[in-house]
Protein backbone atom coordinates (compact mmCIF):
# COMPACT_ATOMS: atom_id res chain seq x y z
CA UNK A 1 0.00 0.00 0.00
CA UNK A 2 2.76 2.49 1.03
CA UNK A 3 4.45 1.87 -2.41
CA UNK A 4 1.51 1.95 -4.07
CA UNK A 5 1.19 5.69 -2.34
CA UNK A 6 4.45 6.91 -3.11
CA UNK A 7 4.31 6.01 -6.27
CA UNK A 8 1.03 8.28 -6.58
CA UNK A 9 2.95 11.52 -5.33
CA UNK A 10 2.77 14.26 -7.65
CA UNK A 11 6.13 15.41 -6.53
CA UNK A 12 7.48 12.58 -8.72
CA UNK A 13 6.44 14.13 -12.11
CA UNK A 14 8.75 15.59 -13.90
CA UNK A 15 6.58 16.58 -16.96
CA UNK A 16 5.11 20.42 -17.09
CA UNK A 17 1.72 21.12 -15.71
CA UNK A 18 0.76 21.63 -19.38
CA UNK A 19 0.70 18.00 -19.60
CA UNK A 20 -1.58 15.47 -17.73
CA UNK A 21 0.75 13.18 -15.88
CA UNK A 22 -0.71 10.33 -14.26
CA UNK A 23 1.92 8.16 -12.67
CA UNK A 24 0.84 4.98 -12.14
CA UNK A 25 0.71 2.69 -9.18
CA UNK A 26 3.81 0.72 -10.15
CA UNK A 27 5.69 3.91 -10.45
CA UNK A 28 6.23 4.00 -14.07
CA UNK A 29 6.96 7.94 -15.35
CA UNK A 30 4.18 8.01 -17.99
CA UNK A 31 3.20 11.83 -19.50
CA UNK A 32 0.97 12.42 -22.66
CA UNK A 33 -1.04 15.23 -24.44
CA UNK A 34 -4.36 14.14 -24.69
CA UNK A 35 -5.68 14.42 -28.85
CA UNK A 36 -8.69 13.79 -30.49
CA UNK A 37 -8.97 9.48 -30.89
CA UNK A 38 -8.25 8.40 -34.61
CA UNK A 39 -7.56 11.29 -36.54
CA UNK A 40 -4.18 9.78 -37.11
CA UNK A 41 -5.50 6.41 -38.43
CA UNK A 42 -8.23 7.99 -40.32
CA UNK A 43 -5.62 10.42 -42.47
CA UNK A 44 -3.48 7.31 -42.71
CA UNK A 45 -6.04 5.12 -44.17
CA UNK A 46 -7.36 7.89 -46.22
CA UNK A 47 -3.84 8.42 -48.02
CA UNK A 48 -3.39 4.63 -48.23
CA UNK A 49 -6.72 3.83 -50.21
CA UNK A 50 -5.90 7.25 -52.57
CA UNK A 51 -2.55 5.42 -53.55
CA UNK A 52 -3.98 1.85 -54.19
CA UNK A 53 -6.69 3.45 -56.19
CA UNK A 54 -4.01 5.23 -58.41
CA UNK A 55 -2.37 1.67 -58.20
CA UNK A 56 -5.10 0.17 -59.62
CA UNK A 57 -6.09 2.84 -62.32
CA UNK A 58 -2.20 2.36 -63.93
CA UNK A 59 -2.74 -1.04 -63.58
CA UNK A 60 -5.76 -1.10 -66.05
CA UNK A 61 -4.64 -2.58 -69.10
CA UNK A 62 -6.25 -4.97 -72.15
CA UNK A 63 -8.02 -8.06 -71.01
CA UNK A 64 -5.40 -11.17 -71.28
CA UNK A 65 -6.33 -15.15 -71.33
CA UNK A 66 -6.61 -16.27 -68.22
CA UNK A 67 -5.58 -19.98 -66.47
CA UNK A 68 -8.23 -21.79 -64.94
CA UNK A 69 -6.31 -21.30 -61.41
CA UNK A 70 -6.22 -17.25 -62.09
CA UNK A 71 -10.00 -17.32 -63.04
CA UNK A 72 -10.85 -19.26 -59.53
CA UNK A 73 -8.70 -16.31 -57.77
CA UNK A 74 -10.75 -13.41 -59.55
CA UNK A 75 -13.77 -15.17 -58.89
CA UNK A 76 -12.95 -15.57 -55.29
CA UNK A 77 -12.12 -12.18 -55.26
CA UNK A 78 -14.77 -10.69 -56.63
CA UNK A 79 -17.29 -12.33 -53.55
CA UNK A 80 -14.64 -10.39 -51.40
CA UNK A 81 -14.93 -7.00 -53.03
CA UNK A 82 -19.09 -7.92 -52.96
CA UNK A 83 -19.01 -8.27 -49.43
CA UNK A 84 -16.95 -5.26 -48.83
CA UNK A 85 -19.03 -3.08 -50.88
CA UNK A 86 -22.25 -4.06 -48.91
CA UNK A 87 -20.90 -3.72 -45.80
CA UNK A 88 -19.55 -0.39 -46.87
CA UNK A 89 -23.43 0.99 -47.87
CA UNK A 90 -24.18 -0.08 -44.66
CA UNK A 91 -21.28 1.65 -42.66
CA UNK A 92 -22.30 5.53 -44.53
CA UNK A 93 -26.15 4.49 -43.01
CA UNK A 94 -24.25 4.01 -39.65
CA UNK A 95 -22.28 7.50 -40.42
CA UNK A 96 -25.64 9.37 -40.82
CA UNK A 97 -27.87 7.58 -38.17
CA UNK A 98 -25.28 8.19 -35.27
CA UNK A 99 -23.28 11.52 -33.81
CA UNK A 100 -20.35 11.89 -31.38
CA UNK A 101 -18.07 8.89 -30.69
CA UNK A 102 -20.37 6.27 -32.54
CA UNK A 103 -20.19 8.64 -35.41
CA UNK A 104 -16.47 9.21 -35.21
CA UNK A 105 -16.07 5.53 -34.90
CA UNK A 106 -18.07 4.52 -37.80
CA UNK A 107 -16.00 6.85 -40.17
CA UNK A 108 -12.86 5.40 -38.91
CA UNK A 109 -14.33 2.22 -40.19
CA UNK A 110 -15.69 3.08 -43.12
CA UNK A 111 -11.87 4.78 -44.21
CA UNK A 112 -10.58 0.77 -43.19
CA UNK A 113 -13.38 -0.60 -45.33
CA UNK A 114 -12.69 1.45 -48.37
CA UNK A 115 -8.98 0.74 -48.05
CA UNK A 116 -9.74 -2.91 -48.65
CA UNK A 117 -11.95 -2.45 -51.29
CA UNK A 118 -9.60 -0.94 -53.22
CA UNK A 119 -6.94 -3.61 -52.69
CA UNK A 120 -9.06 -6.19 -53.70
CA UNK A 121 -9.82 -4.15 -56.58
CA UNK A 122 -6.09 -3.52 -57.83
CA UNK A 123 -5.44 -7.26 -57.64
CA UNK A 124 -8.26 -8.05 -59.65
CA UNK A 125 -7.13 -5.50 -62.44
CA UNK A 126 -3.47 -7.40 -62.03
CA UNK A 127 -4.32 -10.06 -62.74
CA UNK A 128 -6.98 -9.56 -65.74
CA UNK A 129 -4.66 -6.77 -67.47
CA UNK A 130 -1.08 -8.60 -65.80
CA UNK A 131 0.01 -5.03 -65.85
CA UNK A 132 3.14 -3.91 -63.78
CA UNK A 133 1.41 -1.54 -61.30
CA UNK A 134 3.77 1.82 -60.45
CA UNK A 135 2.16 1.62 -56.98
CA UNK A 136 1.68 -1.10 -55.58
CA UNK A 137 0.95 -3.10 -52.01
CA UNK A 138 4.26 -5.09 -51.54
CA UNK A 139 3.63 -8.67 -52.15
CA UNK A 140 3.90 -11.85 -49.90
CA UNK A 141 3.33 -15.44 -50.36
CA UNK A 142 -0.49 -16.71 -49.06
CA UNK A 143 -0.57 -18.47 -46.20
CA UNK A 144 -3.74 -20.60 -45.77
CA UNK A 145 -3.25 -21.81 -42.02
CA UNK A 146 -2.57 -18.08 -40.88
CA UNK A 147 -5.51 -17.04 -43.09
CA UNK A 148 -7.98 -19.62 -41.41
CA UNK A 149 -6.93 -18.51 -37.84
CA UNK A 150 -7.98 -14.81 -38.50
CA UNK A 151 -11.09 -16.24 -40.04
CA UNK A 152 -11.94 -18.27 -36.73
CA UNK A 153 -11.39 -14.99 -34.97
CA UNK A 154 -12.98 -13.15 -36.99
CA UNK A 155 -15.97 -15.27 -36.55
CA UNK A 156 -15.77 -15.10 -32.51
CA UNK A 157 -15.91 -11.35 -32.78
CA UNK A 158 -18.80 -11.02 -35.17
CA UNK A 159 -20.66 -13.14 -32.03
CA UNK A 160 -19.76 -11.08 -29.33
CA UNK A 161 -20.89 -7.58 -31.74
CA UNK A 162 -24.45 -9.94 -31.90
CA UNK A 163 -24.38 -10.72 -28.30
CA UNK A 164 -24.09 -7.07 -27.51
CA UNK A 165 -26.34 -5.67 -29.79
CA UNK A 166 -28.67 -8.27 -27.83
CA UNK A 167 -27.69 -6.36 -24.61
CA UNK A 168 -28.65 -2.78 -25.81
CA UNK A 169 -31.25 -1.00 -24.27
CA UNK A 170 -31.88 2.80 -23.72
CA UNK A 171 -29.66 5.52 -22.03
CA UNK A 172 -25.89 5.64 -20.97
CA UNK A 173 -26.04 1.67 -21.03
CA UNK A 174 -27.37 1.89 -24.46
CA UNK A 175 -24.59 4.36 -25.70
CA UNK A 176 -22.00 2.64 -24.23
CA UNK A 177 -23.00 -0.67 -26.09
CA UNK A 178 -23.32 1.29 -29.22
CA UNK A 179 -19.88 2.55 -28.90
CA UNK A 180 -18.71 -0.88 -27.89
CA UNK A 181 -19.95 -2.06 -31.08
CA UNK A 182 -18.48 0.32 -33.01
CA UNK A 183 -15.03 -0.63 -31.80
CA UNK A 184 -15.48 -4.20 -32.50
CA UNK A 185 -16.67 -3.95 -35.60
CA UNK A 186 -13.39 -1.61 -36.90
CA UNK A 187 -11.68 -4.38 -35.16
CA UNK A 188 -13.74 -6.86 -37.61
CA UNK A 189 -12.44 -4.49 -40.53
CA UNK A 190 -8.90 -4.48 -39.63
CA UNK A 191 -8.78 -8.38 -39.14
CA UNK A 192 -10.64 -8.65 -42.70
CA UNK A 193 -7.64 -6.67 -44.07
CA UNK A 194 -5.28 -9.33 -42.66
CA UNK A 195 -7.44 -12.05 -43.62
CA UNK A 196 -7.12 -10.59 -46.97
CA UNK A 197 -3.28 -10.61 -46.81
CA UNK A 198 -3.18 -13.95 -46.11
CA UNK A 199 -5.46 -15.77 -47.86
CA UNK A 200 -4.20 -13.61 -51.59
CA UNK A 201 -0.45 -12.70 -50.65
CA UNK A 202 -0.89 -9.24 -49.85
CA UNK A 203 0.68 -7.92 -47.12
CA UNK A 204 -0.90 -4.72 -44.88
CA UNK A 205 -0.11 -1.42 -46.94
CA UNK A 206 3.39 -0.22 -47.77
CA UNK A 207 3.41 1.84 -50.45
CA UNK A 208 6.45 1.38 -53.33
CA UNK A 209 7.15 4.55 -55.28
CA UNK A 210 10.07 4.27 -57.97
CA UNK A 211 11.72 6.64 -56.38
CA UNK A 212 12.30 4.64 -52.96
CA UNK A 213 12.42 1.42 -54.82
CA UNK A 214 15.71 2.80 -56.89
CA UNK A 215 17.25 4.52 -53.77
CA UNK A 216 20.63 4.28 -52.55
CA UNK A 217 21.43 0.91 -49.75
CA UNK A 218 22.24 4.05 -47.26
CA UNK A 219 19.06 5.65 -47.54
CA UNK A 220 16.45 4.63 -44.74
CA UNK A 221 12.70 4.34 -45.50
CA UNK A 222 10.19 5.53 -43.19
CA UNK A 223 8.37 2.49 -41.13
CA UNK A 224 5.89 0.47 -43.09
CA UNK A 225 1.94 1.18 -41.73
CA UNK A 226 0.80 -1.90 -39.66
CA UNK A 227 -2.68 -3.44 -39.18
CA UNK A 228 -2.58 -4.18 -35.98
CA UNK A 229 -5.37 -6.39 -35.90
CA UNK A 230 -3.23 -8.95 -38.19
CA UNK A 231 -1.07 -8.91 -35.19
CA UNK A 232 -3.56 -9.84 -32.44
CA UNK A 233 -2.71 -11.92 -30.01
CA UNK A 234 -4.60 -13.28 -26.73
CA UNK A 235 -3.21 -10.76 -23.98
CA UNK A 236 -5.27 -7.46 -23.38
CA UNK A 237 -5.92 -5.35 -25.98
CA UNK A 238 -4.44 -7.64 -27.88
CA UNK A 239 -0.91 -7.16 -26.73
CA UNK A 240 1.04 -9.86 -25.98
CA UNK A 241 4.47 -10.10 -23.92
CA UNK A 242 7.66 -10.03 -26.19
CA UNK A 243 5.97 -7.86 -29.17
CA UNK A 244 9.09 -5.84 -30.59
CA UNK A 245 9.12 -2.97 -31.27
CA UNK A 246 9.33 -3.14 -35.50
CA UNK A 247 5.88 -5.00 -35.45
CA UNK A 248 3.93 -1.89 -34.42
CA UNK A 249 5.55 0.24 -38.00
CA UNK A 250 4.92 3.97 -37.89
CA UNK A 251 1.93 3.98 -35.49
CA UNK A 252 4.42 3.79 -32.56
CA UNK A 253 5.52 6.99 -30.94
CA UNK A 254 8.45 7.35 -28.90
CA UNK A 255 7.72 8.89 -25.51
CA UNK A 256 10.78 8.47 -23.55
CA UNK A 257 13.22 5.96 -22.89
CA UNK A 258 11.84 2.41 -22.95
CA UNK A 259 8.30 4.16 -22.98
CA UNK A 260 5.65 4.50 -26.58
CA UNK A 261 1.92 5.38 -27.27
CA UNK A 262 -0.32 4.27 -29.67
CA UNK A 263 -3.54 5.66 -30.56
CA UNK A 264 -5.03 2.13 -31.13
CA UNK A 265 -4.47 -1.39 -29.83
CA UNK A 266 -4.80 -4.65 -32.10
CA UNK A 267 -8.14 -5.15 -30.47
CA UNK A 268 -8.74 -1.62 -28.73
CA UNK A 269 -11.61 -0.93 -25.87
CA UNK A 270 -14.07 1.45 -26.28
CA UNK A 271 -13.24 2.80 -22.71
CA UNK A 272 -9.74 3.79 -24.04
CA UNK A 273 -9.02 6.41 -26.10
CA UNK A 274 -4.64 5.83 -25.75
CA UNK A 275 -2.34 3.32 -24.78
CA UNK A 276 1.02 3.36 -23.39
CA UNK A 277 4.23 0.75 -23.83
CA UNK A 278 7.19 -0.49 -22.04
CA UNK A 279 8.98 -2.25 -24.67
CA UNK A 280 13.34 -3.16 -24.44
CA UNK A 281 15.38 -4.48 -27.48
CA UNK A 282 15.87 -7.80 -26.11
CA UNK A 283 12.62 -8.55 -23.56
CA UNK A 284 10.35 -7.33 -25.79
CA UNK A 285 6.82 -5.84 -24.48
CA UNK A 286 7.07 -6.11 -21.02
CA UNK A 287 3.75 -3.74 -19.63
CA UNK A 288 0.44 -2.36 -21.06
CA UNK A 289 -1.35 0.89 -19.72
CA UNK A 290 -4.94 1.90 -21.25
CA UNK A 291 -5.76 5.69 -20.63
CA UNK A 292 -9.27 6.28 -20.65
CA UNK A 293 -11.53 8.78 -21.98
CA UNK A 294 -12.60 11.87 -20.05
CA UNK A 295 -15.76 11.80 -18.24
CA UNK A 296 -17.61 14.48 -16.49
CA UNK A 297 -19.17 14.28 -13.50
CA UNK A 298 -20.88 15.81 -10.40
CA UNK A 299 -18.39 16.67 -7.18
CA UNK A 300 -19.70 13.17 -5.90
CA UNK A 301 -17.64 11.61 -8.43
CA UNK A 302 -20.92 9.29 -9.45
CA UNK A 303 -19.60 8.75 -13.38
CA UNK A 304 -15.88 7.73 -12.30
CA UNK A 305 -16.90 5.53 -10.06
CA UNK A 306 -19.48 3.94 -12.11
CA UNK A 307 -16.93 3.68 -14.93
CA UNK A 308 -14.70 2.07 -12.46
CA UNK A 309 -17.19 -0.03 -11.40
CA UNK A 310 -18.46 -1.28 -14.84
CA UNK A 311 -14.73 -1.89 -16.30
CA UNK A 312 -14.08 -3.96 -12.72
CA UNK A 313 -16.78 -5.93 -13.34
CA UNK A 314 -15.18 -7.12 -16.47
CA UNK A 315 -12.17 -7.99 -15.02
CA UNK A 316 -13.46 -9.58 -11.98
CA UNK A 317 -15.32 -12.09 -14.58
CA UNK A 318 -11.93 -12.39 -16.65
CA UNK A 319 -9.11 -12.74 -14.08
CA UNK A 320 -11.28 -13.79 -10.78
CA UNK A 321 -11.20 -11.68 -7.71
CA UNK A 322 -8.48 -9.03 -6.85
CA UNK A 323 -8.12 -6.45 -4.29
CA UNK A 324 -9.68 -3.09 -3.85
CA UNK A 325 -8.88 -0.52 -2.08
CA UNK A 326 -11.55 2.91 -1.99
CA UNK A 327 -9.90 4.95 1.12
CA UNK A 328 -10.01 8.68 2.29
CA UNK A 329 -6.53 9.28 4.30
CA UNK A 330 -7.22 10.16 7.70
CA UNK A 331 -7.56 13.29 8.67
CA UNK A 332 -8.37 15.21 5.18
CA UNK A 333 -10.62 17.91 4.84
CA UNK A 334 -12.34 16.49 1.51
CA UNK A 335 -14.49 14.07 3.89
CA UNK A 336 -18.15 15.07 2.47
CA UNK A 337 -19.17 12.91 -0.02
CA UNK A 338 -19.66 15.97 -1.85
CA UNK A 339 -15.83 15.95 -1.95
CA UNK A 340 -15.09 13.31 -3.91
CA UNK A 341 -13.63 14.03 -6.73
CA UNK A 342 -11.31 16.76 -5.10
CA UNK A 343 -10.18 14.57 -2.46
CA UNK A 344 -9.55 11.97 -5.37
CA UNK A 345 -7.56 15.05 -7.61
CA UNK A 346 -5.64 16.08 -4.34
CA UNK A 347 -4.31 12.39 -3.61
CA UNK A 348 -6.02 12.42 -0.15
CA UNK A 349 -8.71 9.16 -1.47
CA UNK A 350 -7.61 6.34 -3.83
CA UNK A 351 -9.72 4.01 -5.56
CA UNK A 352 -8.01 1.27 -7.28
CA UNK A 353 -7.76 -2.67 -7.34
CA UNK A 354 -5.00 -5.25 -8.42
CA UNK A 355 -5.65 -8.52 -9.68
CA UNK A 356 -2.51 -10.53 -8.69
CA UNK A 357 -1.40 -13.76 -7.31
CA UNK A 358 -1.30 -12.74 -3.62
CA UNK A 359 -5.39 -11.49 -4.28
CA UNK A 360 -6.29 -15.12 -5.45
CA UNK A 361 -6.67 -13.92 -8.88
CA UNK A 362 -6.18 -16.23 -12.14
CA UNK A 363 -3.77 -14.53 -14.36
CA UNK A 364 -3.12 -15.59 -17.75
CA UNK A 365 -1.32 -14.80 -20.83
CA UNK A 366 2.08 -14.29 -18.70
CA UNK A 367 0.26 -11.71 -17.08
CA UNK A 368 1.75 -10.87 -13.40
CA UNK A 369 -0.04 -7.91 -12.17
CA UNK A 370 -3.02 -5.87 -13.54
CA UNK A 371 -4.04 -2.79 -11.77
CA UNK A 372 -7.44 -0.37 -12.14
CA UNK A 373 -7.55 2.98 -10.90
CA UNK A 374 -10.05 6.19 -11.04
CA UNK A 375 -8.14 9.81 -11.86
CA UNK A 376 -9.01 13.46 -11.13
CA UNK A 377 -8.09 15.82 -13.74
CA UNK A 378 -10.20 18.56 -12.13
CA UNK A 379 -13.19 18.90 -9.46
CA UNK A 380 -15.55 18.37 -12.49
CA UNK A 381 -13.09 15.46 -15.19
CA UNK A 382 -11.39 12.40 -14.84
CA UNK A 383 -10.80 9.12 -16.93
CA UNK A 384 -10.02 5.71 -15.63
CA UNK A 385 -6.67 3.80 -16.12
CA UNK A 386 -5.64 0.36 -16.03
CA UNK A 387 -1.90 -1.35 -16.04
CA UNK A 388 -1.32 -4.81 -16.92
CA UNK A 389 2.72 -6.43 -16.57
CA UNK A 390 3.67 -9.40 -17.95
CA UNK A 391 6.20 -11.76 -16.31
CA UNK A 392 9.56 -10.30 -18.02
CA UNK A 393 8.28 -6.35 -16.44
CA UNK A 394 11.27 -6.54 -13.85
CA UNK A 395 13.82 -7.75 -16.53
CA UNK A 396 12.66 -4.30 -18.43
CA UNK A 397 12.86 -2.11 -15.40
CA UNK A 398 16.38 -3.76 -14.89
CA UNK A 399 17.76 -2.62 -18.12
CA UNK A 400 15.96 0.66 -18.64
CA UNK A 401 17.80 1.31 -14.86
CA UNK A 402 21.37 -0.01 -15.86
CA UNK A 403 20.95 2.08 -18.99
CA UNK A 404 20.00 5.37 -17.39
CA UNK A 405 22.85 4.50 -14.94
CA UNK A 406 25.54 4.78 -17.80
CA UNK A 407 25.09 8.36 -17.83
CA UNK A 408 25.83 8.73 -14.29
Amino acid sequence: MQQVFAALDPSKSRLSESERVVPPPMGRPVGIRRSKWGESLMRSLRREAVIVLMGTILAVGCQRHLTDEEKSKVAALTREQGEIARNITATEEETKKFGGLVQALAQVRLDILKTNEALVTQQIHAIETGAKVVIQVSAQQPDPTKAEQIHEEMLKVQEEIARTRRESSGGLIGALNLANVATQENTLAMLEQGYLAAKYGLAPFQTLPTAVASASPTSSPPPPEVSLASIAGDGPFGFTMGMKADQFGAQLNALQDGYYSLTTAPRPHPSFERYILQLTDNQGLCWVKGIGHELPSNSFGLSIRSAFEELESGLDERYGRGKKTDQLIPGSIWSDGKDWMMALRKKERYLFKIWDQKSGSSLSNSLTNISLMAVADSGDEGHIEVEYSFANAQECDRALKERKNKNL
